[in-house]
């Protein structure tokens, strides 16, 4: 006699490799029935969900005032509710997707299942459906990079989490309750590493209470009430090594501590806690604080939030927390009390921020409570002294009184500066001119984002383009580089004038007598509009050679970072700069690039990479490898983590990881 036919549940956290394993059933012969949603860019093979689930789900969740990325926990009744006002309507969307699969076993997939498992599991039972459950496990810090890295795609913006801690909490929220909620059926854990290796359905055990040899002392898990972040790692020690009925009662507590906000609010005033926790609860509506606490809080607070400063600054800082023990607090100033952020923080950083109120409330807090703010600014814009045409070549041909706006705003950002117990820059001329106004001054340079990992322009082994045009590139964006052009138009001219395969690309905006005299050369100069910052690396590629021209004896200029060094070797293309002194500190003359002195320079260099498709390709690859060596986001990482020890011992890294060490991972 046949046996009932089967529901293959599909769930887990988001960005955890659920529609990876989905498409493993489907290649193993499972139908997915139903109206799918189509492949998008972020899960280019498809998400194998079904909108007669999806929007089912969300309605049930808008129900009871919740969102995918809701932190606040279901409870029994809220599930009474959900199954007498959806219930019949889950029972028959599975029974349409039942007949739809032949009477053949199928399968549903949806990240959300796993908060809202009893709505589908009883759906099932009255469809006459026997249910087994697959869940993807991946590490809590994995999930949260890759929640994170949605923010670099507008489209995907409202699927993003840009809190990493947030993240960390809400893999426990999803994990904890599919557990919890999969108890009664055969169910199955499948870990991120080994969905690529599925040659057959893995089997779920037909009896839910499998006896489970208790833990030996050696591999005793750490306490409950360590930070999140370790909280994490533990479950998904348990999930993966099948201990999890062994483990119940540990589950259990741990779930039952990601209680709401309110209830941890008042359990914090019951134990006689100090502000802090209540300053941590307006940051974190809906997050617990139990455990998060144990790990230090830093706030961030930027002045320009839409500048590409701010990703190099700040974006990257953050990234690099990603599953380390530290909780992150993105501050804004318009809406958040300056003393409630010294209360929830254990550290503030504040990039580009001018002295005004706001600033110096927050400021005089921080020093009455000990607690330390490191102000971090990236350009030479905080001494009046250098805010003119003269120096500043934004300020050329504007009325005065720009000048003067612009003198003012920098004094600000020195007051700012002053009063802060720390300062970070990108490199060391720019160190010099801030210990003029602050003795703490440390250098922390820019560096290339976690994008740059994932970029297929990034392929190391990328060959050198032999075909024609040869194109040198110069990626300008904005009108305060058109001075910088000048030093070295005629040589452009000449590269051009002596090589009829060569083309110059200006990608942004570019101006001025010498841009003029290129015109001349009809296609041969082109022009491409300023892009995104995370589509910048697709333009890069299609240079064979980058440029970087800066008035060299401008103290402006030399304080500018290697931005565009690296920005080019990350996708393989040789860059030939001025030689400021942060460009002479990482270009290897010949080797990975290239530092010129005079137009000599610049023009040896420009004919050698153009007419040499050899030392250009080799000089590329060498450019790479410094570029991550240096700049990348293990790089990063370690600089970031060694520069917080000296505020935040707890964070110092325990192990040197190489620059490139993250991308090669």
């Amino acid at each position: 006699m046949r046996s009932k036919q089967r529901i293959k549940i599909l769930t887990g956290m988001h960005r955890s490799g659920t529609s990876f394993l989905a498409k493993r059933f489907h290649d193993l012969s499972v139908p997915f029935p139903g109206d799918l949603l189509p492949p998008a860019d972020d899960n280019p093979e498809g998400y194998w969900e079904a909108r007669e689930i999806v929007s089912l789900n969300n309605e049930m969740l808008e129900t009871l005032g919740l969102d995918w990325k809701s932190l606040d926990p279901i409870s029994a009744a809220d599930f009474d509710r959900l199954v007498n006002k959806y219930g019949e309507e889950a029972t028959a969307r599975l029974k349409e997707l039942a007949q739809k699969a032949g009477g053949s076993d199928f399968a549903i997939k949806d990240p959300r299942l796993s908060r809202l498992l009893p709505v589908w599991i009883q759906a099932a039972r009255q469809t006459d459906l026997e249910a087994e459950l697959f869940a993807t496990v991946r590490d809590a810090a994995g999930v949260a990079l890759s929640l994170y890295r949605r923010r670099r795609d507008r489209r995907f913006l409202p699927a993003a989490i840009d809190v990493p801690d947030t993240a960390i909490l809400l893999w426990l929220r999803y994990m904890l309750d599919l557990e919890a909620h999969s108890r009664a059926v055969p169910r199955q854990f499948i870990a991120f590493a080994n969905i690529a290796n599925l040659t057959a359905i893995p089997p779920t055990p037909e009896a839910c209470q499998r006896a489970v040899s208790p833990a030996r002392d050696d591999e005793a898990l750490g306490d409950e009430d360590a930070v999140w972040s370790e909280i994490s790692s533990d479950v998904r020690t348990i999930l993966e090594t099948g201990r999890v009925e062994h483990e119940r009662e540990r589950l259990d507590r741990w779930r039952l501590s990601l209680g709401s906000a309110e209830e941890t609010g008042r359990l914090e005033e019951s134990n006689g806690h100090s502000a802090r926790q209540h300053a941590l609860a307006s940051f974190f509506v809906t997050a617990p604080l139990t455990g998060r606490i144990r790990g230090p809080v830093i706030a961030f607070v930027s002045g320009e939030p839409t500048g590409r400063g701010h990703i190099y600054r700040i974006e990257n800082r953050i990234t690099s927390l990603i599953g380390e023990p530290a909780g992150v607090l993105r501050v804004d100033p318009k809406q958040a009390d300056a003393g409630d952020v010294i209360a929830a923080s254990d550290m503030v950083l504040m990039f580009r921020m001018p002295m005004d109120a706001w600033s110096e409330r927050l400021l005089s807090k921080a020093h009455q409570s000990g607690l330390p703010v490191v102000y971090d600014i990236d350009d030479l814009i905080f001494d009046p002294a250098y805010m003119t045409p003269d120096f500043f070549r934004f300020l050329a041909g504007k009325p005065a009184e720009m000048t003067t706006t612009w003198q003012e705003k920098a004094m600000r950002y020195r007051e700012a500066a002053e009063a802060a117990h720390g300062c970070w820059v990108p490199t060391e001329p720019l160190a010099e001119h801030m210990r003029r106004f602050n003795r703490s001054v440390t250098v922390l340079p820019n560096g290339l984002s976690d994008h740059a990992l994932r970029a297929p322009s990034t392929d190391r082994f990328k060959p050198a383009r032999s075909e024609k045009p040869i194109i040198i590139g110069y990626a300008s964006g904005t009108p305060t580089h058109d001075r910088d052009f000048e030093e070295i138009g005629d040589v452009i001219a000449a590269v051009l004038e002596r090589d009829i395969h060569v083309h110059f690309r200006v990608l942004g905006h570019l101006d001025g007598p010498a841009v003029a005299k290129l015109r001349r050369f009809g296609a041969r100069f082109e022009r491409r509009p300023a892009v995104d910052y995370f589509a910048l690396s697709s333009e890069l590629s299609a240079f064979d050679v980058s440029i970087a021209p800066l008035e060299a004896t401008n103290p402006f200029c030399q304080c500018k970072s290697e931005l565009k060094f690296f920005e080019a070797g990350a996708v393989t293309v040789p860059t030939v700069a001025s030689a400021t002194p942060p460009f002479q500190a990482c270009i290897r003359q010949g080797l990975d690039g290239y530092v010129a002195f005079d137009q000599q320079d610049w023009r040896e260099a420009l004919v050698r990479l153009t007419a040499d498709p050899t030392h250009r390709g080799q000089t590329g690859r060498d450019a790479q490898n410094r570029a991550f060596e240096l700049f990348g986001p293990g790089a990063q990482k370690t600089a970031f983590l060694n520069v917080l020890g000296a505020w935040l011992p707890s964070l110092s890294p325990t192990r040197t990881e190489r620059g490139d060490a993250t991308r090669t991972a």
